[in-house]
């Protein structure tokens, strides 16, 4: 089950809007593009209870889970997903390289 917890005024500003630079991360070990937005999905509709609509639009929140060239088209195609933070395929240079540049590989 996953339940989402508020930082007070961690995540909302005193105006009730993230702040331009506030970002979350949603770093499960390893998902599925489906569970990630699933996870990522309920945290901005959080914000959105928080904060409204135009705070849950505005907050960037990138998937830190296991993220490699063959999984992130797939993690960035999702609607909520804004971002990936890339951990140990960082190391392989060109692992990450085929990562930074997923969009020339992408499915239309």
């Amino acid at each position: 089950m996953i339940r989402p917890v508020p930082v007070g005024g961690g995540v909302i500003s005193r105006a009730g809007r993230p702040s331009p630079l506030t970002m979350m991360l949603c770093a499960p070990r390893t998902a599925t593009a489906a569970d990630a937005q699933a996870v990522i999905g309920t945290i901005r509709g959080t914000v959105a209870e928080l904060g409204g609509a135009d705070a849950a639009a505005e907050v960037r929140i990138q998937y830190g889970g296991s993220v490699k060239a063959a999984n992130i088209a797939e993690l960035m195609a999702e609607p909520d997903i804004d971002g990936a933070l890339v951990g140990g395929a960082s190391l392989d240079p060109e692992e990450f390289a085929r990562i930074v540049q997923f969009p020339k590989h992408a499915r239309p």
